[in-house]
């Protein structure tokens, strides 16, 4: 995926530093998040390991979460990107924020919807197809 944005002459792609973690394919820790308050992000995609059906948006590690944070901090536009079987998905544990704190979750049909109507309270839900 990151050769295909760095394709596009309109995308300018940065890469933080910090500690590899190849189980979530992600940089971590001080330094990424040193290197994340620096910067102004218009647009922010960001993943969740569980919803919690309170709007709480959960990942597996407390150093994942303050990191998550710090990039919910810094983006103008906030995205969520989580399918349906993260709602109430189990062993994750780490909050690092709420529906609230984005303008649009975009995840695949499959809520059960009483569910999906209370999770609406929080953000604009669009259910993608393949």
């Amino acid at each position: 995926m990151l050769t295909d944005l760095s394709r596009s002459r309109d995308v300018a792609v940065y890469i933080l530093g910090g500690r590899y973690n190849p189980d979530l394919y992600s940089l971590q820790g001080s330094l990424a998040e040193q290197v994340l308050e620096t910067l102004k992000i218009d647009l922010c995609f960001i993943g969740a390991d569980a919803v919690g059906h309170d709007g709480q948006c959960l990942v597996t590690t407390p150093e994942e979460a303050s990191l998550t944070r710090s990039m919910l901090r810094r983006a103008a536009r906030r995205v969520l990107l989580a399918d349906h079987t993260k709602v109430d998905a189990e062993g994750s544990g780490a909050a690092y924020g709420s529906l609230g704190d984005f303008h649009l979750w975009i995840t695949t049909p499959g809520i059960d919807p009483g569910n999906l109507e209370t999770l609406r309270r929080f953000v604009t839900i669009k259910e993608a197809t393949a």
